[in-house]
């Protein structure tokens, strides 16, 4: 497996759609707990000593959330129990084409995406996205007990099942 080239970070987000804010406290420890977990899947996937830095929280309408998305994403919605809120993962689409191509054993060094999915990029989202559902579990330990079920994977940042326009959405990036 080879490394991810570091002259590129890639950024992706982790969102959350609730009207409950008490499902927000701890959320920054969820994040950082998250971005160590996904290092850790991706190296999984052949990605050699991956870093995952969180960025932060910030509030945002769902809206102004698709808007600032300027490249195609894979996104997978999960139901988040207890919550009543859903929680999603958003990927750019070409993060996923260069992790296929580690993972078959290339150099990660990919044409923009303009294309359709490929049969085995597809498959590669259906199992990253359950690696991710995953993932979320221990990432709210000691801050709720949850159980995440993939609901949805869609792809492009209109498309993603994220709620209405104007609700708000809790946005943590990653790179």
């Amino acid at each position: 497996a080879k490394p991810l080239p570091t002259d590129k970070a890639v950024p992706a987000s982790l969102g959350s759609a609730s009207e409950d804010v008490t499902a927000y406290v701890g959320l920054d420890r969820v994040g950082e707990r998250f971005a160590r977990g996904f290092a850790d899947m991706l190296e999984g996937f052949g990605v050699e000593a991956a870093k995952v830095r969180f960025l932060g929280t910030q509030a945002q309408d769902v809206a102004g959330w698709r808007q600032s998305q300027t490249d195609i994403v894979v996104g997978a919605g999960f139901q988040l129990k207890p919550f009543k809120g859903k929680m999603g993962i958003a990927i750019p689409a070409s993060m996923i084409v260069q992790l296929v191509d580690l993972f078959f054993g290339g150099d990660g060094e990919v044409e923009p995406f303009n294309r359709e999915f490929s049969a085995a990029e597809n498959r590669f989202i259906g199992r990253m996205a359950d690696s991710c559902g995953v993932l979320l579990r221990p990432c709210w330990a000691g801050i709720a007990d949850v159980e995440a079920s993939l609901s949805t994977v869609d792809i492009g940042a209109k498309k993603l099942a994220m709620g209405r326009a104007g609700d708000q959405l809790f946005v943590q990036r990653f790179s």
